[in-house]
């Protein structure tokens, strides 16, 4: 009997134990169920850049192609594909033989009739002088004549003598006339054979290097025949942005953050030209930037660029804190004493995977925010906080 009272007191025992310890299992389990798993950090002072992404071609500063200035043969032509040149170098001659003779023949020429010229110069003063004395002559021969010392005859042959005279100095002057318009002709003919012979000449106009070519030594060239094609050292980038950004870009002054894919150049550098006006068929202006000349990108690369087009210190989160709300408004979730607080916010400036907190009616810099977990969370949502990088669990200040 005395068994039996005690087995049942120890079963009694037995089944008020195990209530107790599913009460506290349910009890956890309430609280599991009442409180989210959440990262924390506090928000990171930083620069915020609003920056404009954009794909630049990479293009000589100058290139032009070189064509012949006059037909004919290429007689030198000393420059290759590939090979660098400086301001000034032979970079190919047509004609140079028969160019050259004939601004030598021209100058010969133009001797010779400097020579008739001073022929006829002297004939115009043998011409004067013998005019002179035909009118001598026939003055004196005239008085005679009015004495009638001499006769008709002899008076009319002086006569005829001294018109002849006047004649021949006429001749003479228009013969001299002639030959200084040669001259003048001659020096215009030496000035066409130089020029033409300048013009077979041509030289690099500027450092640089051979891209193409287009001929070979020895072919014929015609006027205005492409020969070569050249570029400058100097590069520079170019794109064309819309419109809205023209009053944004300031010459000088606003910054591009350049990167290649191409190669490992990386630099920040000013944007060196803007264009005047706007395409009014796709709204778009032209940008350029010069390159450094240590530059190891080459001419038709294509490389990203961000125009930083303003920039703000403030504070800032991981984008992946920030949930979108209606009328394009933000919300983060605040860490205070394990307990969520939302919080609403105007658009920020995304930079580099960060977003600033804009527009808060809080310190940014005094509270801790959920960066991971926060999906589920509402405001005043229970928090258990498995990771902080600087502290959680800040108060309202």
């Amino acid at each position: 009997m005395n068994r039996l009272k005690v087995c049942h007191i120890l079963l009694i025992l037995a089944a008020s134990t195990l209530a107790g310890c599913g009460q506290e299992n349910t009890e956890n389990n309430d609280i599991e169920q009442n409180s989210f798993r959440v990262c924390t950090q506090s928000a990171e002072q930083r620069t915020f850049c609003n920056r404009l992404k954009i794909h630049m071609n990479v293009k000589p500063v100058d290139h032009a192609d070189i064509c012949a200035k006059i037909s004919g043969t290429i007689e030198a032509f000393p420059v290759r594909e590939g090979m660098p040149v400086k301001k000034g170098d032979l970079l190919f001659q047509v004609d140079k033989f028969q160019l050259e003779a004939n601004w030598e023949i021209s100058r010969q020429q133009l001797e010779v009739l400097k020579s008739a010229c001073e022929q006829a110069q002297l004939r115009v003063k043998i011409a004067v002088d013998q005019h002179k004395k035909s009118e001598n002559d026939f003055l004196r021969n005239q008085q005679l004549y009015v004495c009638e010392a001499v006769s008709k005859a002899l008076f009319d042959e002086f006569h005829l003598s001294f018109l002849e005279s006047e004649n021949q100095v006429k001749l003479a002057e228009a013969a001299l006339k002639y030959a200084e318009i040669e001259i003048a002709k001659g020096e215009n003919n030496i000035r066409i054979a130089e020029r033409r012979f300048h013009d077979s000449i041509i030289f690099a106009p500027y450092d640089g290097k051979i891209v193409e070519t287009y001929m070979e030594q020895w072919e014929y060239a015609a006027l205005g025949q492409k020969i070569l094609k050249i570029e400058s050292r100097k590069l520079e980038l170019s794109a064309l942005i819309p419109a809205e950004y023209y009053e944004k870009i300031i010459t000088d002054k606003t910054m591009l953050n350049v990167s290649s894919k191409n190669s490992t150049y990386r630099a920040t550098i000013p944007i060196t030209y803007k264009a005047l006006s706007v395409d009014p068929e796709t709204r778009t202006f032209e940008i350029r930037a010069a390159l450094p000349e240590d530059t190891n990108m080459i001419s038709g690369m294509l490389c990203d660029a961000d125009i930083i087009l303003d920039q703000t210190e403030g504070y800032g989160l991981p984008t992946s804190a920030f949930i979108t709300q209606a009328n394009g408004k933000y919300a983060i979730f605040s860490n205070e004493n394990g307990v969520a607080r939302k919080r609403l916010l105007l658009p920020g400036i995304i930079d580099e995977g960060f977003m600033m907190i804009a527009g808060a009616d809080f310190d940014p810099a005094k509270l801790s925010y959920v960066v991971e977990g926060q999906a589920f969370l509402n405001d005043k949502s229970k928090l258990d906080v498995i990771s902080s990088e600087t502290g959680d669990n800040h108060a309202v200040e």
